[in-house]
């Protein structure tokens, strides 16, 4: 009877600490506002909708149901759980590492020995990196090659040259002036 008893306690505590632990998160990266409130239910309603489906043994049927609706990008076979699966990986990589990115922003933006100008230029590169990690992190988990990249990045690449020259030149540039510490944060410039 213990054992029962167990096995019913354990995936309820693991679960609700599971909700708790994403609620958490989700109101430490989203400010205050009606997306907030909703954000929060569906990330409940979603984990206890799945805890139900464990413990009514369903799962695996809805397991089966989503696999089996499918399509083929080329040869590649592409299924609703596949899609599911790969979204949920991507947000909760980018919960995490967005969360560990704010943290060390913070720490940096409180160093009152750094010039403010410089910090803002490593946060916003940390920012930057977190992302591009998370999206390394990210790719092969949800199954795809990390070598799809070198086609998107040979597109930015084309794109930059022809398009978004002047856009990326004005993003250096910023960093730049930051840098050399010729103008700081809060000067008026006309």
């Amino acid at each position: 009877y213990a054992i029962a008893l167990l096995k019913v306690s354990l995936p309820l505590i693991a679960s609700f600490a599971a909700i708790r632990i994403a609620v958490y998160l989700i109101r430490h990266l989203i400010p205050p506002s009606p997306l907030l409130k909703a954000s929060e239910r569906v990330i409940a309603y979603s984990m206890w909708a799945l805890v139900a489906l464990y413990f009514t043994g369903l799962l695996p049927e809805v397991e089966a149901a989503l696999s089996s609706i499918a399509f083929h990008a080329g040869r590649q076979k592409i299924t609703l759980l596949m899609v599911l699966t790969g979204l949920l990986t991507v947000i909760v990589t980018l919960l995490i590492t967005v969360t560990i990115s704010r943290a060390v922003e913070e720490r940096i933006m409180r160093a009152d020995t750094l010039n403010l100008s410089f910090r803002l230029v490593v946060t916003k590169m940390i920012h930057a990196l977190a992302l591009f990690v998370a999206i390394l992190v990210a790719l092969p988990l949800v199954g795809i090659d990390v070598t799809v990249l070198s086609v998107f990045g040979g597109a930015l690449g084309v794109g930059l040259g022809l398009g978004l020259q002047k856009v990326a030149s004005n993003y250096v540039s910023g960093f730049i002036i930051l840098l050399e510490r010729s103008v700081r944060v809060g000067d008026l410039v006309t």
